[in-house]
């Protein structure tokens, strides 16, 4: 019996150990004269470089570091933006008629007219100012929705008076950071996680390429 848990923990790390070892390399296939192009590079040492580039727009190369969870590759940038919270939250056991929500980037700028949807059900709108207000209730979750970009916050706290969002932009533009952004780890491909849907979006993928395909900075 011990023979057999022995074997089956080494069998384990090393299929661990496989799949981790084989997600380095450079992921994102761009023809010659591409309009638009994606790709990330992972590199054995845990940092990465990530190219996105727009014909409208231009492109960027961000860096920072990667790390797996189960099969999952986690993103962060060096860079990092003022807020990196997704929410706040004020309470109070005094007796008020109101709550008050507001919905900003994580540079701390307002975002007006954001749809916000309490317990899943409930749908408001912020003003041109990014406030919202409604009347006094429990809160079990919060989702603001700003073009297709979107953040979702669940609470424990019955007392809430007000709610603080931030929303992190990447919508028709080039992300200046990246916070714990996941990507799926399949056989010879990576897919990312929509956070306005909340879900992997398996229709997207970059496939693993050659290194040789490597469309920005030096190929060394």
């Amino acid at each position: 019996m011990m023979k057999r848990i022995t074997f089956l923990m080494i069998f384990l790390t090393f299929q661990c150990y496989s799949q981790n070892s084989a997600v380095p390399g450079l992921y994102g296939e761009c023809e010659d004269g591409y309009y638009a192009c994606t790709q990330l590079l992972l590199k054995p040492d845990g940092h990465f470089e990530y190219y996105i580039f727009y014909d409208v727009g231009g492109g960027s190369v961000l860096q920072g570091t990667w790390k797996i969870s189960s099969d999952t590759i986690i993103l962060n940038s060096f860079a990092k933006p003022k807020q990196t919270k997704s929410f706040v939250i004020e309470s109070s056991q005094m007796l008020s008629d109101s709550i008050f929500i507001q919905v900003y980037d994580f540079d701390s700028l307002s975002l007006g007219y954001a749809k916000v949807t309490i317990n899943s059900k409930q749908v408001i709108q912020s003003d041109s100012n990014g406030f919202a207000k409604l009347p006094s209730q429990l809160i079990r979750s919060a989702q603001a929705n700003f073009l297709s970009d979107s953040v979702l916050a669940t609470f424990d706290d019955p007392f809430i008076r007000k709610i603080t969002l931030f929303v992190p932009l990447r919508s028709g533009s080039i992300p200046q950071y990246i916070i714990n952004e996941r990507w799926l780890i399949r056989r010879n491909s990576i897919v990312p996680f929509d956070t306005r849907t909340l879900r992997f979006e398996t229709k997207y993928s970059l496939q693993r390429t050659n290194i040789k395909n490597k469309k920005f900075g030096n190929r060394g």
